[in-house]
């Protein structure tokens, strides 16, 4: 037998992929990278030069080069280059020619089958003008597949994905963007509503919004781009800008090269930068998101998961965003340029599909590092019907159970593992009207109901003595761990808190699990690692924590109650020792870590959960420490120092999550030192460590409003009260403390448990030699 093909005409990429030995595979189209520029470059003399070749020479002979043209296929008007006219569907037959010919150089013929993708929103019209360039290229009988289509089944054959399961394709290419919502049926996928797309929104145009503010920062004026020098120049230049974007999904800052006569010279630029840049346009996608969607009949909360695919979705301001707008899992692949061809290929070939099953993970298919692949067209146009070769599904497994997340590989290639299975609908919708009846009548009968992480359902907020209205100070239902692959266990109960002990001097800081309603309950939960473990995270429904191990300078997670757990990701290149992290209680896939880099001052950046940086924050200060997220996932508390010197605290500050804004100072520490935030359940205070002497050594444990003034300690004395955690109550606070029983200083520390409104402490478990932060509710 020959081989199948699967190949995505992308507005500024192409790839394609194969069936090697029942797997597929990516065709290395490149020398560096396994996708190919969609890039023509006609040559003096009439030679047509094609991908990587025709890129070396752009930069040369850039009025030669011509990109882009599948945004202009149907397009009457020819496109002029090097004084010829072409065609937008003469140009595609050359670039699809090209692909095919490479293909069957590399491969054992023949060729039996070709699979080209498409927009979905494409009318019969561009589908017509596709099945004239395959034909002319020399395939007049190529199957022609529905982009979303195709990455659904990439996804598939990576994840179980059950029968009535529904999924949003989210495809930010570099030429365009689109949007579709798809269920999994007993024979494979269809399209709900009708697929959205932006035309003119992609990766190429964030490139252009970063050159003209190089342009505009360098001070250029008008430039002759006729002067071959100067053309040349800017060529060079736009190629910086591209780099420089690729490089900010994984770095917090890249340097752009000017060498236009007259600016010669370095320009920086950051994350926080490019977001602001690219925000408007990212919230337009999403808009579009949200509105197929709408069209498709389906809820957010309905979603098992979006499917990022296209080389622009993994700029991390696109998972933040789609994150914290629709509250779904977030599905991401290493390689999501490649995710179309190689959902194509399977498209091709139905029979080897069913016998192989579903495809190794991703670390396992052969695709080295792609560029970014492109997508789509514009107008919300009901989806087309082929009606070429009849399309061959992927069949969904049937009657397959529920995966298990918890079984996960530790090393799992999506940034987020889905929900396996739901209840069905109409089930959840059953669940969802008895329970508000149930609520209210509790409410007519004069039942207080306890709200998840609220104070109560009506009152005061024990932190503040502030009225807490039930409506704003309930948090909605806690994400799942498991949606996101994560260890999960048995849930903790409210009395139970997690704290880092070491027994004895050189002994290995180990994390025990105390009871605080029977104190000198603790039981060790076993967790994995050589190293000491500290900074301690807990999800909001109490199954999952993190911690920091020491050793191997990672952040881990597993079960909240004991057992085994997995690697979530080492420290982020440049990030250097990581000496806390806050796992945001809304979006289980952000952490915000305090980074201390050989020789450097200490900082805060914002990773995910594979490691990568998606920005640093700018805490105005010159070193920043103890990150802690709201319980709204929308601001980060902090320390912030003037100096240096102070290494361990400074005055507490609030900033967005979002790096945006200036910090908004909390506390003014004046001669003393403040440390060690910690956000109240309410979001209406912070409980911190401020240091009142420091030699001898005295630090109290404090309450501060969240919008300033005075705060108030809880304990005072001549002892050291540091590393509060509030109650999931936000009725008590407990801190560590060197307090002895006979009130004095001690050289062990213990845990102590402070009723928020004052009152004597309660001891809580026995003294240790050193303690560190515990998390009661989270931090």
């Amino acid at each position: 037998m020959g081989y199948r093909l699967g190949i995505d005409l992308g507005t500024t990429f192409t790839a394609a992929a194969y069936l090697d030995d029942q797997q597929p595979r990516m065709v290395e189209l490149g020398y560096r990278h396994v996708s190919m520029p969609s890039v023509l470059l006609v040559a003096d003399g009439g030679e047509v030069l094609i991908g990587e070749a025709a890129e070396r020479r752009a930069a040369a002979e850039p009025e030669r080069v011509v990109r882009e043209f599948k945004r202009r296929l149907g397009d009457g008007v020819p496109m002029m280059v090097a004084g010829r006219a072409f065609s937008a569907t003469e140009l595609q037959t050359m670039l699809l020619r090209w692909v095919l010919d490479f293909a069957a150089q590399r491969l054992e013929p023949p060729c039996e089958r070709v699979v080209i993708t498409h927009p979905a929103d494409w009318s019969g019209f561009k589908l017509g003008l596709i099945r004239t360039a395959a034909a002319d290229a020399g395939v007049p009988d190529a199957v022609l597949c529905p982009e979303p289509v195709a990455a659904a089944i990439a996804y598939a054959a990576r994840r179980k994905v059950p029968v009535g399961s529904e999924l949003a394709v989210y495809d930010l290419g570099g030429g365009t963007f689109d949007a579709a919502v798809l269920r999994r049926t007993v024979s494979g996928f269809e399209i709900l509503g009708s697929p959205l797309g932006i035309e003119h929104l992609g990766g190429s145009d964030f490139d252009e919004m970063i050159f003209a503010e190089t342009l505009t920062r360098l001070g250029i004026g008008e430039l002759d781009g006729e002067d071959p020098p100067v053309a040349r120049a800017l060529a060079a230049l736009r190629r910086e800008c591209i780099e420089a974007k690729e490089a900010l999904s994984t770095d917090v800052s890249t340097e752009i090269t000017s060498m236009l006569p007259g600016a010669m010279r370095t320009i920086r630029l950051t994350r926080g930068e490019l977001d602001e840049l690219i925000r408007p346009s990212v919230d337009q996608t999403i808009e579009t998101t949200r509105r197929a969607l709408r069209l498709a009949g389906v809820a957010d909360a309905e979603l098992d998961c979006v499917v990022l695919v296209g080389g622009s979705s993994r700029i991390p301001l696109v998972t933040e965003r789609l994150t914290r707008e629709l509250g779904v899992p977030i599905a991401l692949d290493t390689y999501p340029k490649n995710d179309i061809a190689l959902g194509a290929v399977l498209y091709a070939d139905q029979a080897r599909a069913v016998a192989a099953g579903p495809v190794p993970p991703a670390g396992e298919i052969d695709r080295p590092e792609p560029e970014p692949v492109s997508r789509q067209a514009a107008a919300p146009e009901p989806a087309p019907v082929d009606p070429a070769p009849a399309p061959i599904e992927v069949p969904a497994v049937a009657a397959e159970p529920p995966v298990d997340p918890t079984e996960l590989p530790v090393e799992a290639p999506l940034d987020v593992a889905p929900a396996a299975a739901r209840t069905s609908r109409r089930r959840r919708r059953v669940v969802l009207v008895v329970g508000a009846i149930v609520l209210a009548l509790a409410a007519g009968a004069g039942i207080a109901v306890q709200r998840w992480g609220s104070e109560r359902a009506t009152g005061e907020s024990p932190a503040t003595g502030a009225s807490v209205d039930a409506s704003t100070a309930a948090t909605p239902a806690p994400p799942d761990p498991a949606r996101y692959g994560l260890p999960v266990g048995p849930p903790i109960s409210d009395d139970q808190l997690v704290v880092p002990v070491t027994t004895t001097s050189g002994a290995t800081t180990r994390l025990l699990l105390v009871d605080t309603v029977r104190p000198g309950s603790e039981r060790d939960l076993g967790a994995i690692g050589g190293g000491d473990k500290f900074g301690i995270g807990l999800s909001l429904d109490r199954r999952t924590l993190s911690y920091i191990d020491a050793a191997e300078n990672a952040v881990r997670a597993m079960p909240a109650s004991g057992g085994d757990g997995k690697l979530l990701f080492r420290s982020p290149a440049g990030c250097g020792r990581i000496r806390h992290a806050s796992w945001s209680p809304t979006d289980l896939q952000t952490f915000v870590l305090e980074c201390e880099p050989s020789g450097g001052p200490k900082r805060l950046v914002v990773v995910g959960l594979d490691g990568a940086i998606r920005r640093e924050l700018d805490s105005g200060q010159p070193q920043a420490g103890d990150p802690t997220i709201s319980p709204d996932g929308r601001s980060v508390a902090f320390w912030g120092s003037s100096t240096l010197s102070d290494g361990d605290g400074g005055s507490l500050f609030v900033l967005p999550l979002a790096g945006t804004g200036t910090p908004r100072a909390v506390t003014s520490s004046g001669p003393g030192i403040d440390a060690d935030p910690s956000w109240s359940p309410d979001g209406a205070s912070l409980a911190f460590r401020r240091q009142v002497n420091s030699s001898p050594v005295d630090d109290d444990v404090m309450v501060v409003p969240i919008g300033g003034g005075t705060a108030r300690s809880l304990l005072s004395g001549p002892t050291r009260e540091e590393k509060p955690s509030w109650a999931p109550g936000g009725t008590a606070v407990v801190a560590v403390s060197n307090r002895g029983s006979d009130g004095k200083p001690s050289t062990k520390q213990r845990l102590l448990r402070l009723d928020a409104g004052g009152g004597e402490p309660v001891a809580l478990g026995a003294e240790h030699h050193h303690v560190s932060t515990p998390t009661w509710w989270r931090r």
